[in-house]
């Protein structure tokens, strides 16, 4: 992946800086209580990091983030108004977070769709 982001700068001119972009983008949504005014994305593609991947309030009420992603298994969970750590409603996958509780799973394939709907 380095490499094919190191020849790509070079043929568009050299002095540049390419990153990688893993090729899926997977839409996560949640839909919370009204009470919750912010909610982060956490998991193990950012470090379990709540203040890495804020999401994005949608006109509807909603919060989404975008991410790009290689095929995978990863493990995530919200964090609602930077303190309640839970899972998303909607995964059909969980699995043991060594705590006590769970992480919800998103199963990135190659079958993935590569954009959003």
């Amino acid at each position: 992946r380095a490499d094919k982001s190191l020849y790509q700068a070079k043929n568009n001119g050299r002095n540049q800086v390419v990153s990688y972009e893993p090729p899926h983008k997977v839409r996560v949504t949640y839909r919370p209580e009204p009470w919750v005014t912010d909610v982060a994305l956490v998991g193990s593609f950012n470090n379990w990091d709540k203040d890495n991947d804020a999401m994005e309030r949608e006109a509807d009420g909603s919060f989404a983030f975008v991410l790009a992603l290689n095929p995978g298994l990863y493990s995530y969970k919200f964090v609602l108004n930077g303190t309640q750590w839970i899972n998303d409603p909607l995964a059909t996958e969980t699995q043991p977070d060594n705590l006590g509780g769970h992480n919800s799973v998103l199963r990135v394939t190659p079958e993935t769709p590569t954009t959003l709907p």
